[in-house]
C-alpha cells in the first residue's frame, strides 16, 4: 500500500500561491512599461522614504509595493506615484511562511496581473538606494548580483540554508559557486514569473520547517541559478 503524501502547511500555502486566481490590472494597459516590485510589510513611511525618493529621482515608471494599509504610508506613496498593494491572504489557516517567501507569491501575482510589464525588477526596499535608471540598459535575461566575494562556501548563513533546502550533497556541489543575492533580481517579465514560481516550489522540498523560513529564499535562488533551473547570469 502506498504511503499517504506528507502533510505540510507550506505545500497547502504554495498551492494557493501558484494556482490561485489572477485578475488583471488595467493600469498602463495601452503599452509596454517596465515595472518595479517591492515587499514592504511592517514598514512605515520613514522606512521606505530613501528608497522611494532615490527611485523617483531616476525613474518615472510604474512601481508597486506590497505594504500595510496605514494611512500615513499610503499618503506618502501616493504623493510619489507609487502604487500600494495589500498583502494577500492565501489560505484560511493561521500558518504562513516568513515574509521573505510570501513576497515571491505576491510578486508572481502582481506580474501575472500586469501583462503589459516588459522588464521587471524585484527588489528589497528598506536598504536599497538608486543612483541610476534601473533599466538602462534593459535586461535581456535575468540578472543576479553577487553579494559576497568568497563564494557560497565562505558564507555560513547561505551554506546552512543550502543544506536545509537542497541537502548536504547539493550544498557541497554548489559550495564554489558565486553567492548571489535574492534581494535584487531583474529580467524580462516571463522569466521573472518563472523565477518566482521556481523558488516557491524549491522551498517545498523540505516542507514548512525550512521552506517557509527566513533564508530559504536565498538558498532556493542560488540552487535555481547554479543548477540551471532558471536562466540568468551573475554580475
Amino acid at each position: 500500500m502506498a504511503s499517504p503524501a506528507a502533510k505540510s502547511a507550506y505545500l497547502g500555502w504554495v498551492a494557493a500561491a501558484i494556482a490561485g486566481e489572477r485578475g488583471a490590472s488595467p493600469t498602463f494597459a495601452a503599452g509596454e512599461h517596465d515595472l518595479i516590485l517591492g515587499y514592504a510589510t511592517g514598514y512605515e513611511a520613514a522606512d521606505v522614504a530613501v528608497f522611494v525618493r532615490s527611485l523617483r529621482a531616476v525613474y518615472a515608471g510604474p512601481v508597486v509595493l506590497v505594504t500595510d494599509q496605514e494611512p500615513e504610508l499610503l499618503a506618502f506613496l501616493a504623493a510619489h506615484g507609487v502604487e500600494s498593494a495589500p498583502p494577500r491572504s492565501l489560505c484560511n489557516g493561521v500558518w504562513r511562511p516568513h515574509p521573505v517567501m510570501q513576497r515571491f507569491a505576491a510578486f508572481d501575482a502582481l506580474m501575472s496581473e500586469r501583462p503589459w510589464a516588459r522588464s521587471v525588477l524585484l527588489t528589497d526596499v528598506r536598504d536599497v538606494v538608486f543612483q541610476a535608471p534601473p533599466f538602462d540598459p534593459p535586461p535581456q535575461k535575468p540578472e543576479f548580483f553577487v553579494e559576497y566575494d568568497g563564494g557560497l562556501k565562505g558564507h555560513a548563513f547561505n551554506m546552512k540554508y543550502l543544506r536545509g533546502v537542497g541537502g548536504e550533497d547539493v550544498a557541497r556541489a554548489l559550495a564554489d559557486k558565486p553567492c548571489v543575492c535574492v534581494g535584487t533580481v531583474m529580467g524580462p517579465r516571463a522569466c521573472m514569473i518563472r523565477f518566482c514560481r521556481t523558488l516557491l516550489m524549491l522551498a517545498a522540498i523540505p516542507r514548512s520547517e525550512i521552506g517557509g523560513a527566513f533564508g530559504a529564499d536565498q538558498a532556493a535562488c542560488n540552487i535555481a541559478l547554479h543548477l540551471g533551473l532558471v536562466e540568468g547570469e551573475a554580475a
